[in-house]
């Protein structure tokens, strides 16, 4: 393919030319690697087009594997050159002898697991390492029995009218023989100990609304859109937001602040839902610019990227503020500028490496957040995620498709939520989770 060549070529030369300047002012390695980092982020959104939502996945994770295996191994003592080639002998194990994406995203995600295991055990102690991923198990038992019980607790069933059948009644013989072929005619706590079983035996069950389809087939077919739209989501909100954010400290109290500040405060206070029938109107209805909805082509995604990123950006931007406004006025930023340095050098090096730890603070719930809670916008732009899907089941009361997809989202929080709590004291280094 030979734009996703071209784009290798940009990146390779972006994130040369990153790291030359770099050298050339002196500035931190840990920021250079960042801005990198972004580069390669940008570059794999733009490539995502030609390699497909999957492929572009799946080159994310190898990145990531070929960083945290390069890191463990020179935690080791193993020179840079070794360690890099191991590395990168470790992300040609997962294309090995085979062609199946599905089996490379299995074995990427086994590696970089363990891998990462062993980085971060090394860093902050395996005693809390370990602890922290034990405590996920009980939340998801938590979460499983309290969606279960709201789930029956609702009034209406699957085969009651309006429900899978499309509003037709069924004879009181038909909806008996169908409750109990689904298992429905149990008490609620055998129904949830059965669920439980094959559950752990990786069986989700068929869904009511598509009775051919098992919910992981379902699952794997919308799951790839969801995480599409909010990794663009997380790229927009991360990058205007900490734009907007610098622009209105480096300039505090100017129109740039002001402007910033008055765009953050209408993102925040409008819902997504609001921003998303607003630009529906203007860009569709009255510019004819974009299509109401789909997802068939680059051009379906800035809408439904713009509304589900602009309140999160927002609240980059104002604790980007809030935060490069006190780290501006600290000692040591004061001796930076008695010492000769320039006003630009000051910002990068100092202020803006110290503002971004208590971000993670948030970029964590951030992530979850627009990966998650893209359900009324897929909804409104008929986008085929995971979303839309959870919310035909809602309304179709398909108990199997909602236990799936809530057990899924919510793994995916508390993972995002225990890698946040690990990243902050990786980066800050005041905090240990372990007594040296």
């Amino acid at each position: 393919m030979p734009v996703v060549g071209i784009i290798g070529v940009l990146w390779l030369l972006l994130v040369l030319a990153a790291g030359y300047w770099g050298d050339r002012r002196k500035l931190d390695a840990t920021f250079v690697k960042g801005v990198q980092t972004l580069i390669t982020i940008v570059a794999l959104a733009v490539a995502a087009p030609q390699l497909g939502v999957f492929g572009t996945a799946l080159a994310a994770l190898w990145l990531l594997l070929f960083v945290a295996a390069s890191t463990l191994l020179r935690r080791f003592r193993v020179p840079n050159l070794a360690a890099r080639t191991i590395a990168l002998a470790a992300v040609g194990l997962a294309l090995w002898g085979t062609d199946s994406q599905n089996v490379m995203l299995v074995r990427t995600l086994i590696m970089l697991a363990i891998t990462s295991i062993f980085l971060f055990g090394l860093n902050l102690g395996f005693r809390y390492l370990v602890r922290r991923i034990l405590w996920i198990f009980p939340v998801l038992f938590a979460v499983s029995v309290i969606t279960f019980s709201i789930m029956h607790a609702v009034p209406g069933g699957p085969f009651d009218a309006g429900g899978e059948t499309g509003g037709i009644p069924l004879t009181p013989e038909v909806r008996a023989n169908l409750m109990r072929k689904y298992n429905l005619d149990q008490p609620l706590h055998i129904q949830y100990i059965s669920w439980v079983s094959n559950v752990v035996r990786g069986d989700f069950g068929y869904s009511f609304q598509h009775q051919s389809k098992t919910c992981q087939e379902l699952i794997a077919q919308a799951w790839p859109v969801s995480v599409h739209l909010g990794s663009m989501a997380l790229i927009v909100a991360l990058t205007g937001g900490l734009l907007l954010g610098i622009l209105a400290a480096v300039y505090q109290n100017s129109w740039i602040d002001y402007v910033a500040s008055l765009t953050a405060v209408f993102s925040i206070v409008t819902p997504s839902f609001v921003v998303a029938v607003g630009l529906t109107v203007v860009f569709s209805l009255w510019l004819h610019l974009f299509e109401t909805g789909g997802w068939n082509s680059p051009k379906d995604w800035v809408m439904p990227v713009i509304a589900l990123s602009l309140g999160d950006m927002a609240v980059v931007a104002r604790y980007t503020r809030s935060n490069m406004i006190e780290a501006i006025r600290a000692d040591y930023v004061r001796t930076a500028r008695a010492k000769g340095l320039t006003e630009f050098s000051v910002v990068v090096v100092h202020v803006f490496k110290n503002a971004l730890i208590p971000l993670l603070t948030i970029a964590g719930p951030m992530m979850a957040n627009l990966i998650t809670g893209s359900f009324f916008i897929e909804t409104i732009f008929r986008i085929p995620g995971l979303g839309r899907y959870f919310t035909t089941s809602v309304f179709a009361r398909d108990y199997p498709m909602i236990m799936s997809t809530a057990l899924l989202w919510s793994s995916l929080i508390v993972v995002i939520y225990v890698i946040t709590d690990l990243m902050y004291a990786l980066v800050d280094p005041r905090i240990r989770y372990r007594k040296d």
